[in-house]
């Protein structure tokens, strides 16, 4: 026969159970629960206020479901506080929550965070990484450099830019030089 899908399929193991239930001769109270647990699951099989494609799919995150108002229900418990409760102390970037401000602080360094290499701040990388002097020395155009060999910053002329040691081009910044190094003979 052919398949009917999953919810056919999944018909098809309720009757099958039910059948089991009703040939086991289990006791009326045994059976009265097995029932009724096999009928809750008919029920959401076979729901059909709602068509497989309106089920509600999960949150990208995971995370908890916001209500009409866009607040979590956590968020809408909160009370309303005011800017200098949301502030961080260290870099002054106002957060939404205190929730919110606590996650930040993890990571704040109040803008003092410089790569040991190129001296870049933490706003202008795409993250820190491990070098030499241990975790979250380098950006992550020195970090991919460190990891690749390198022991020291790419050299600069006098104007600041990054040349590249196999052919001598000045490049404005470390990833353009990642990239031409790439394809550099």
């Amino acid at each position: 026969r052919a398949s009917r899908g999953a919810r056919g399929d999944a018909i098809d193991a309720l009757l099958a159970e039910l059948a089991g239930v009703d040939a086991a001769g289990l006791e009326p109270s045994v059976a009265k629960a097995s029932l009724a647990a096999l009928a809750r699951r008919a029920a959401e099989v076979l729901d059909d206020r709602r068509g497989e494609d309106e089920k509600k799919k999960p949150a990208a995150g995971g995370g908890a479901k916001r209500r009409k108002t866009g607040k979590t229900a956590r968020e809408a418990q909160e009370p309303p506080l005011a800017d200098s409760e949301t502030t961080c102390d260290r870099c002054g970037k106002v957060c939404a929550t205190v929730i919110a401000l606590a996650g930040h602080k993890r990571f704040c360094d109040g803008g003092a965070w410089r790569c040991d290499w190129c001296k870049c701040r933490a706003d202008e990388c795409s993250g820190k990484n491990p070098g030499p002097r241990g975790r979250s020395t380098l950006c992550g155009a020195c970090g991919s450099r460190y990891r690749a060999g390198h022991s020291g910053p790419p050299r600069q002329n006098e104007d600041g830019q990054y040349v590249c040691e196999a052919c001598g081009k000045a490049l404005e910044s470390i990833v353009a030089l990642g990239g031409h190094r790439r394809f550099c003979d």
